[in-house]
Parts: structure tokens; C-alpha cells; sequence
């Protein structure tokens, strides 16, 4: 009788083992540990806010937020890699950086959850292109900005300009500014990521984006016919004296207030630079697309955005899709977006940055910029070496220099 007693007491106690087990790992379950980027304070609080927001509306569900710091591309994904087994949902870059994720296994395909919500019918396929690989997706779109042309729209109705379309029309708008005693362009080159936008949209323009692609996948030489045009229709820029005097003395930050106040006429930038202006500065402020200039008449933008991807561990997590597709509303990418100064990806007439969007939803194809579409240490290298070629203008010694070293990391491939 004691014996059997003994038995009782411990499958009672097994019993109870077991159901705690499986209660601690329910309430883990609903527990989801999300990492975002994050740029300034402001998108941090509304960030918060937003989550404060998703736990009201799922009580049954936590999130634990963790904030993604860094200066630089391979500081943030050594930050990432240092919390990635304990990260549900993640707040990463698109395009080429995304897939690095993807190749290293780190996030999964949404294909599922992307069909069961019916995003694909709010977002354009230009769009969807930069979070899908081999015709799988792996993250929501969520956060993006244009470069474009900005200008002073009451400066062009003065001197009777137009928005130009073509490079002829480009070289004539900038010949009446300079006859009016305005530096046409505007340039920060240090630290040069602004440099590195002039070189990307002149090659697309000049050669389609299938020679664009080729060459920032390392596959096409900087000597090649198609990127010398580049350089030469960018020293045409530089011989006329277009660009403002001691670029290298401005961050490409600080040229939007001198278009406000007439001392350059355009400047190109990403949209995101109209933040820090008071709103009756913004409201005289427009912008074209860069015109076309060869015979691709290509489409293509410069258009850097961020994404929401679910990982490897979140994906057997059921409360994880629920946090995805709460980021995966208007509202609630237009809160975090307005407070970054950025723009949400997806098709609203809503958005208030209607003529930014009507761009991004028409263009035939979306590329980040040259710093997140080539690998880390050639975009570094391509940064600093163009803006040295403002300096010298030396075409051959530039594409050559670019050509060496992109020989070089294919070495080390």
C-alpha cells in the first residue's frame, strides 16, 4: 500500500512538472524579443509608444525591444549577430543587405504570412523586389526615403524654369542659374556619401539598370566603357564650374538651407534632408527626378529602405506574426515614419508625401544607394576615391584605381 502510494505521489509530481514546463513555455511563446534600428531619440520614443500600443491591443503578448546602435553597416550587424539567438522579429535594411541575412540563415521566408494578409496588393513590385530573393519573401517593407533633385520652386517660376528631363534640358537649367550668379549645384562631399548618389544615378541613366546591377555585384570593371562614360559626363559638371566652391567643406546635410536661401539652385539628396527645415522653408521646396541621359530611358531610383523580417527562432513563435502585421499597417508605419522623417512603403492616398510616392510606386526598379548595394569594404573604398576625382578629374587614374581594388576583393572572395 505505501508503494503504491510512492507511485501516486510522483506521477502527481511529474504531473505537475510537466505542466510547468509547458506553462513556461507558453508565456515564452508569447514573448517576442524585437530589434530595431534606430536613428535618434524621437523615432526611439514613438517606437515605444507603438509597442505600448501592441501590448494593450494583445495583452496576451510582451515584447522585449531591443535597439539596434551603430555607426556603420558591419558595427550594426556585429551588434545584430551578438543578440540573433535571442531575436524574434528584426528591423534590418533591404535589398543586398537583407540577403546577407537571408544567406547566412538568420531570417526565414514570410511567403505564408505575406499571402494570408494580402500585402502583396499594397505595395508596389518595385518594392517587393527588395525584400524577395528567387521569388520568396523575407520581410515587410517598412521605412524608405528618395534621393531626388530638390529645388526652390518660387527660384525656377523667377527665371521661368521647368522641371528638366533630359541631360540637355539638366545643362540649360543650370546655365540660366549660373547667369543669375547662383552655383547651380549643390555638394557636400565629406564625409562623400553624396558623391557616391551623383555616380549612381549617372550610371543608371547613362547604362540601364542591368549594367547598374552588374557592376555592384562586382561583375563589371570600373574601366569598362560604360562607367568611363560616367566619369565623363560628371567632369563636363566639373569643367563648367557647376558645383559649389569648397564642396569638401560641407556635409551633404548642410546644403538643403543654402537652395532656401539662393546661393545654389538644385541639390541632389535624399528626402529624408528636408527634416531639420521649419515647414514654410519645406512648403517652397520641390524636386524632380534625375533626368534621363543615354538611351536606356531608365526608371530607376535611389531609394534606401528598411524592412520587418521574422528569424529563424521567431518563426515558431505564433505571437511573432501577430507583431508583424501590426507593423505591417499604415497607421502604424505612419507614426514611426513621420517621426523619422521618412516615408512608409506602402500604396495610401493617405501619405502625405504624395508626389515622393507616386515616384517610388512608378519606378521600374528600386536600388538602395552604392553603400548598401556593394559589399562594405568596396563601397568604402568607391566613397573615398570619388570624391578624390572632384579634387584631381582625372578619369583614367580613378576608374583605374576602382578597378584595382575591385580586382583585389574578388582575390580574396
Amino acid at each position: 500500500m505505501f508503494y503504491l502510494f510512492d507511485i501516486q505521489y510522483v506521477r502527481s509530481l511529474v504531473c505537475l512538472i510537466m505542466l510547468a514546463i509547458a506553462g513556461s513555455s507558453q508565456a515564452e511563446n508569447n514573448i517576442i524579443n524585437f530589434a530595431a534600428l534606430t536613428h535618434s531619440d524621437q523615432q526611439e520614443v514613438v517606437l515605444r509608444q507603438q509597442i505600448s500600443l501592441f501590448e494593450r491591443l494583445n495583452p496576451q503578448i510582451k515584447v522585449r525591444l531591443r535597439m539596434l546602435h551603430g555607426e556603420n553597416y558591419p558595427e550594426l550587424l556585429t551588434n545584430y549577430k551578438k543578440v540573433a539567438n535571442n531575436v524574434d522579429v528584426l528591423n534590418w535594411y533591404s535589398g543586398n543587405r537583407l540577403k546577407q541575412l537571408v544567406k547566412e540563415q538568420y531570417v526565414t521566408s514570410i511567403d505564408e504570412f505575406w499571402y494570408n494578409n494580402n500585402l502583396h496588393a499594397v505595395f508596389s513590385d518595385a518594392t517587393i523586389e527588395q525584400v524577395s530573393i528567387q521569388d520568396k519573401v523575407y520581410a515587410v517593407p517598412f521605412s524608405m526615403y528618395v534621393w531626388e533633385v530638390f529645388y526652390k520652386k518660387s527660384v525656377f517660376e523667377k527665371f521661368g524654369l521647368t522641371s528638366p528631363t533630359n541631360w540637355q534640358d539638366f545643362m540649360s537649367m543650370a546655365s540660366t542659374l549660373k547667369s543669375h550668379n547662383i552655383k547651380p549645384i549643390g555638394l557636400g562631399s565629406e564625409p562623400p556619401w553624396q558623391v557616391v548618389a551623383w555616380f549612381d544615378y549617372l550610371m543608371l541613366r547613362i547604362n540601364g539598370a542591368k549594367h547598374y546591377k552588374a557592376l555592384v555585384s562586382g561583375n563589371l570593371a570600373f574601366t569598362s566603357p560604360e562607367v568611363v562614360s560616367v566619369f565623363t559626363h560628371w567632369k563636363q559638371l566639373l569643367d563648367q564650374d557647376l558645383f559649389n566652391d569648397n564642396h569638401h567643406l560641407y556635409n551633404g546635410e548642410e546644403i538643403m538651407p543654402l537652395v532656401y536661401r539662393e546661393i545654389v539652385g538644385v541639390n541632389l539628396s535624399g528626402s529624408i534632408s528636408l527634416s531639420g527645415l521649419p515647414k514654410y522653408v519645406q512648403d517652397d521646396i520641390a524636386s524632380f527626378s534625375f533626368p534621363q541621359v543615354g538611351k536606356y530611358k531608365d526608371n530607376s531610383i535611389l531609394a534606401p529602405m528598411s524592412a520587418i523580417a521574422l528569424t529563424q527562432k521567431g518563426k515558431l513563435k505564433p505571437a511573432s506574426k501577430t507583431l508583424m502585421a501590426f507593423f505591417s499597417q499604415y497607421n502604424t508605419q505612419k507614426m514611426l515614419n513621420d517621426a523619422m522623417q521618412t516615408i512608409s512603403p506602402i500604396l495610401s492616398t493617405e501619405n502625405n508625401h504624395s508626389a515622393l510616392v507616386d515616384d517610388i510606386h512608378s519606378a521600374d526598379q528600386i536600388f538602395q544607394f552604392l553603400d548598401r548595394e556593394m559589399s562594405f569594404e568596396m563601397a568604402e573604398f568607391s566613397k573615398r576615391t570619388m570624391a578624390d576625382f572632384l579634387k584631381h578629374q582625372n578619369i583614367k587614374k580613378v576608374t583605374e584605381s576602382l578597378e584595382a581594388f575591385r580586382l583585389q576583393q574578388k582575390e580574396q572572395q
